[in-house]
């Protein structure tokens, strides 16, 4: 057994190497039943010399920056908890919402705030979506209820009429006869305008384009409408300037179907006495037909839909004869032309209608 009296005071191995550098060492006491019976020192080589207060100084450093790391996680957690919510919670809102819009409920609308511009966008456009669905729908309903109202009327009279005959109610001669020809007429009107609509709805409607001089035919169609004018004491005023080319591409009759049903609107809804222009200008490459009258107007709740299928919102404008197709007939003969067409209108003041072609030399 090892006796401590022959290690104690005595240095015995020291490890040593060849290598360059400072040797910086470390002393540890050994010690046996409470005393002190030699000492351990363990070394190395450092090509830098180390004191205490550097050692302090690289453990403070190290501390700062473990404490700037988890300053810097804890805030881009935060950041990135804000920017979630930012992004998460009115794309889930936006999501709910055309969920309710797929099932039927078109009253639906988002009202989340958020400060991303795209998110924002978005939301506008899910809003917008169902305030354009909601009217759809009831457009929608409007129109089964309008088609059966239009239908029913005259078979009605048909049917009224021709049963007081049969019963000897009503004489059978000609003034009843040319009535009931009437419906029967009118009611071959408005199954003539729903099959256009269908053929325009197919696309299986078509066009035989070639030049159309507008100013000959917007002439030629004015003064077809002589009588009509006259039966109502309506003056109309034909604005153009000669010398002028208002030549476009398209189909000439349904171009006059275009012009014939906006006139004769113009012509219903004029009061008596009333003005109706005829406006037609070329600036550069657009050729612009306006048509004005100062009849009763249209309300302005009314006005984004007039071109929707049997669409006839004022009250005051139902009491006038009409399927509420011409329009929808207008505005699909239009985008056949790659033309537009706008309204603005007053009511108790009139409309204008405004038509933009392409023009050609």
């Amino acid at each position: 057994m090892m006796d401590p009296n022959d290690i104690k005071g005595k240095e015995h191995f020291k490890a040593l190497s060849n290598k360059s550098g400072v040797y910086i060492t470390n002393s540890f006491p050994i010690k046996y039943n409470g005393s002190t019976v030699g000492y351990v020192e363990i070394g190395q080589y450092s090509s830098v010399l180390l004191s205490t207060e550097d050692i302090n100084f690289k453990l403070s450093i190290n501390k700062g920056i473990g404490a700037s790391i988890f300053l810097s996680l804890f805030i881009i957690i935060i950041i990135s908890l804000y920017i979630s919510k930012q992004f998460s919670v009115p794309i889930r809102e936006v999501s709910n919402i055309s969920v309710n819009l797929s099932n039927g409920d078109y009253n639906s609308r988002t009202s989340v705030k958020t400060d991303i511009l795209e998110i924002e966008k978005l939301k506008s456009s899910i809003n917008t979506l169902g305030e354009k669905l909601k009217h759809q729908d009831l457009l929608r309903k409007r129109l089964i209820s309008d088609i059966s109202h239009e239908i029913r009327t005259p078979l009605n009279i048909l049917q009224n009429n021709l049963e007081a005959m049969i019963d000897g109610i009503f004489p059978v001669n000609t003034e009843q006869l040319v009535a009931l020809n009437d419906e029967v007429i009118r009611f071959g009107k408005l199954l003539n305008n729903l099959n256009t609509l269908k053929k325009f709805e197919s696309e299986t409607i078509s066009i035989n384009k070639e030049k159309v001089p507008l100013n000959e035919l917007l002439s030629s169609i004015c003064d077809d409408f002589s009588i009509a004018l006259n039966e109502k004491n309506i003056e109309l005023i034909y604005n153009t300037k000669s010398g002028k080319s208002y030549n476009i591409f398209g189909d000439t009759d349904k171009l006059k179907q275009v012009f014939i049903n906006l006139l004769s609107n113009a012509i219903k809804f004029s009061n008596v006495s009333g003005k109706i222009w005829v406006n037609l200008t070329r600036v550069k490459e657009e050729i612009i037909v306006s048509i004005r009258d100062t009849g009763i107007g249209i309300q302005k709740e009314d006005l984004p839909f007039i071109f929707e299928r049997l669409y006839r919102g004022d009250k005051s404008r139902n009491k006038i004869e009409g399927s509420g197709l011409g329009l929808t007939i207008v505005k699909d003969i239009l985008t056949l032309h790659s033309a537009s067409i706008n309204v603005e209108s007053e009511e108790g003041r009139g409309s204008t209608f405004t038509i933009r072609f392409k023009a050609i030399n």
